[in-house]
């Protein structure tokens, strides 16, 4: 059992070109739109629990659960990296793993993305509730 990463580039869609049967210049714009924001976010890094076995000799990966996924450029973010490791441990209660194949798939998730410290986390958590206490309260 091991943990495999895909990396999902961000898919760029094209407008439909002008006087197309389905394209209106508000669709093109909404399209275009799309594109840009989808450009602006990324690979994401989709971690996987996979499984070896062989049918009739041939190696096949069976997947057994996806574990999470995060965006490339959130790695060095110690909040992003926390949700992303709370889900992993949400989604890895509910298989039954004991406690040494847990570990293992920890440690070869900590390989692609780094646990940040839990110093480094209560600055965060302290910086962003300081933050959100300075905001403006907006009406309703």
């Amino acid at each position: 059992m091991y943990v495999r990463w895909k990396v999902q580039k961000p898919r760029v869609s094209h407008a439909m070109p002008q006087g197309s049967y389905q394209s209106t210049g508000h669709t093109a714009h909404i399209q275009d739109y799309k594109t840009k924001q989808n450009a602006k976010l990324g690979a994401l890094l989709i971690a996987t629990l996979v499984e070896s076995t062989r049918i009739h000799g041939q190696p096949r990966q069976k997947q057994i659960a996806y574990l999470g996924s995060i965006r490339e450029r959130h790695i060095d973010k110690p909040l992003a990296v926390e949700r992303f490791y709370q889900k992993v441990q949400e989604r890895l209660g509910l298989l039954d793993l004991d406690t040494e194949q847990r570990e293992k798939v920890i440690i070869s998730l900590q390989v692609r993305v780094p646990l940040p410290s839990q110093e480094l986390l209560e600055q965060t958590h302290k910086d962003y509730n300081a933050f959100l206490a300075a905001m403006p309260r907006i009406r309703r």
